[in-house]
């Protein structure tokens, strides 16, 4: 992983961060991005991921920067067993809200004539 010089100066008026990365299996990158934000003065990281392939020692590796205040991530993948899971890991349910889009997308495509506009 590369990072230029301006990185830094983009950060610095910060103190909270929120990383995303679409899969995490040995969390290098998450480590190597976390250590350069905590040099640049980040207090609090929450890592985000859509899929967890974490690898036997990736809690291990993010659970040493202290910084890292949250780790969220979808049931994609089957998630680690609740007494195997860091305190600061949540896992949200990706189901229901796909149900609820195929089911919305279904009653939509049977009004083609309708305006529709979608909130959340």
């Amino acid at each position: 992983m590369h990072i230029n010089g301006l990185f830094g100066k983009q950060v610095r008026k910060y103190r909270r961060a929120l990383i995303y990365d679409d899969e995490v299996a040995t969390g290098s990158s998450v480590v190597e991005l976390c250590k350069v934000l905590v040099r640049q003065g980040i207090e609090e990281i929450v890592t985000i991921c859509t899929h967890e392939l974490f690898s036997s020692n990736t809690f291990e590796r993010l659970a040493a920067i202290p910084q890292i205040v949250e780790l969220v991530t979808t049931d994609t993948v089957p998630p680690p067993p609740p007494e195997k899971r860091p305190a600061n890991l949540t896992v949200m349910r990706v189901a229901p809200s796909t149900l609820w889009l195929s089911m919305t997308m279904s009653y939509m495509a049977r009004k083609p004539d309708a305006d529709w506009v979608m909130s959340s």
